[in-house]
């Protein structure tokens, strides 16, 4: 096995969202020092956005992240079966068998996404299982030869 969705990647999902939610405190307690005028409002609203996007970020993340577990947990992922082909140097797309998978635009943002896209052009032309849900790899195992 080397992709798993079922272990957090609590750095992806969880780390960002601390960061900004340490900027929304710390603007607060900037916006604490003025008296009065356009920054102290600017410097609300900016942190009000900063923890919406925050709380966004993780819950969201937490949720896709939960949502592929769940998938794998009952046996409604997507699963094929076949040859991995990486057809360029990047790891943007990849082919297991006769379905081919590319990265979305949006595959940083962990609200949308299960887990994070994985490097696999190290396995091109090995044996692999692919277990997905709607581009989302929940877990890929490649037969290495050892």
């Amino acid at each position: 096995m080397v992709w798993d969705v079922r272990a957090l990647d609590v750095p992806w999902v969880v780390g960002p969202g601390l960061a900004a939610l340490a900027v929304a405190v710390a603007l607060l307690q900037v916006r604490r020092r003025l008296t009065a005028g356009r920054a102290r409002t600017r410097l609300l609203a900016a942190a009000v956005v900063l923890f919406l996007a925050a709380v966004w970020w993780t819950a969201g993340g937490l949720g896709a992240w939960r949502a592929g577990v769940e998938r794998l947990r009952n046996g409604t992922a997507d699963f094929v079966e076949g040859t991995l082909q990486v057809p360029d140097a990047s790891d943007e797309a990849f082919s297991v068998g006769p379905l081919s998978l590319r990265r979305a635009q949006d595959a940083v943002l962990p609200a949308r996404h299960a887990c994070r896209w994985p490097a696999v052009r190290r396995f091109s032309g090995s044996r692999a299982r692919l277990w997905f849900f709607q581009g989302d790899v929940l877990r890929l195992e490649v037969d290495t030869g050892g």
